[in-house]
């Protein structure tokens, strides 16, 4: 009788660790899967950041030399009445 006590006692002591180390493994695969999942995610993110960033910058960039080459009216000016490229920067954010 008590031998049988202390073999079910082992038994439920065995499946009570199973059950833990199960739990421990499948929290242990999941943490490192939402890891991955948010370096993914923030990878991403900041490509996504740099590309709009290179685009703006190149869109301010054609704006200053489209503004470097007029006159303000539509008309292209010639080399001397150009203006320095600090100034057309200084315009462009000021108006």
């Amino acid at each position: 009788m008590v031998a049988m006590l202390v073999v079910m006692i082992a038994m439920l002591a065995t499946v009570l660790v199973l059950a833990m180390l199960t739990t421990a493994l499948f929290t242990t695969v999941v943490t490192v899967a939402m890891l991955a999942a948010l370096t993914v995610l923030v990878v991403t993110f900041m490509a996504a950041m740099a590309a709009m960033v290179a685009t703006v910058l190149a869109v301010v960039l054609l704006v200053v030399v489209i503004r470097m080459s007029s006159d303000g009216q539509g008309q292209t000016e010639g080399r001397s009445k150009k203006q320095c490229f600090f100034h057309v920067i200084y315009s462009f954010l000021t108006n």
